[in-house]
C-alpha cells in the first residue's frame, strides 16, 4: 500500500463519524426547551474525577456549516469567550487536525491555565451536511486530561449542537469550584452561540472565510 493510498484512507476514517441523531437523544420536553433558546445540560459523574462529564444541547440560528466553521475559528475565540486571554493555532498536523494554544483566566485558587488542545474536524456518516469537532489535551499546566466533542446537526435552517466535555484538573481544590466551572462553561457556550448567530448574520465575509477553511480542510487542503 503506497503513501497516497494510506493518506486517502486516513482522511476518510478521520473525517467521517458514525453517530446517532442528536435529536433522538432528547426528550420531547428537552426539545421544547432548546427550541425556546434555552440550554439543556446533563451531568454524568465519573469515578475518581472531581468534575463530571458535561453534555449541553442547544439550537443555533445558523446552518450546520456556518456553526462548525465559526465554532472552529480558533484564532477568533479569544475575542468573545469570557476569560480567554489567548487562542492561536500553533501546528497543523494534517488537513483536519490542528493544535491550538490557549491561556485562560481561572478562578482563585487556581493558576491561569496555559494549555494546547488538539482538535479533529469531520462529518457525520449518516448526514454529510452535519459536522463534528473532537478535541484532546496535548499539554497543560492545570489539566491532567481533557476530552471533548461538539456535534453540529442540521435542523431545518438551524442547527442542533451537542457539546460534551470531560476535564480532569490537577488542582486539589477542583472539587470546591465545580459550581464555578459549570457557570463558566455555560457562559462560554452562550457567548459562542451568540458569536455564531451574530457573525453568520452580520459578517458574511468572516463567515465565508471560515466556511471555506472547513470545506477545504475536509477536502484535504492545509488551511492553517
Amino acid at each position: 500500500m503506497n503513501l497516497i493510498t494510506l493518506s486517502i484512507l486516513f482522511l476518510f476514517s478521520s473525517t467521517t463519524y458514525a453517530q446517532e441523531s442528536v435529536i433522538s437523544q432528547l426528550s420531547k420536553q428537552e426539545l421544547e426547551l432548546i427550541n425556546k433558546n434555552e440550554f439543556v445540560i446533563k451531568e454524568t459523574k465519573i469515578k475518581d474525577r472531581p468534575w463530571p462529564e458535561v453534555t449541553l444541547y442547544s439550537v443555533i440560528n445558523a446552518s450546520a456549516l456556518e456553526s462548525i466553521a465559526l465554532f472552529s475559528a480558533f484564532d477568533k475565540q479569544k475575542d468573545y469567550i469570557p476569560g480567554l486571554l489567548q487562542s492561536s493555532v500553533v501546528k497543523q498536523v494534517n488537513p483536519v487536525e490542528i493544535h491550538t494554544q490557549y491561556k485562560m483566566n481561572m478562578p482563585w485558587p487556581l493558576s491561569d491555565a496555559v494549555y494546547i488542545h488538539g482538535s479533529v474536524l469531520g462529518r457525520l456518516k449518516k448526514n454529510l451536511s452535519s459536522y463534528y469537532l473532537k478535541w484532546y489535551l496535548v499539554s497543560s499546566n492545570v489539566h491532567r486530561s481533557v476530552k471533548g466533542e461538539a456535534i453540529f446537526e442540521s435542523y431545518g435552517k438551524k442547527t442542533i449542537m451537542r457539546y460534551k466535555s470531560l476535564i480532569h484538573p490537577k488542582s486539589v481544590f477542583a472539587s470546591l469550584i465545580k459550581s464555578t466551572m459549570m457557570k463558566d462553561l455555560k457562559s462560554s457556550l452562550m457567548a459562542t452561540k451568540e458569536y455564531i448567530e451574530n457573525t453568520s448574520t452580520k459578517q458574511r465575509v468572516t463567515t465565508n472565510k471560515y466556511c471555506k477553511k472547513v470545506l477545504d480542510g475536509l477536502g484535504g487542503k492545509f488551511v492553517w
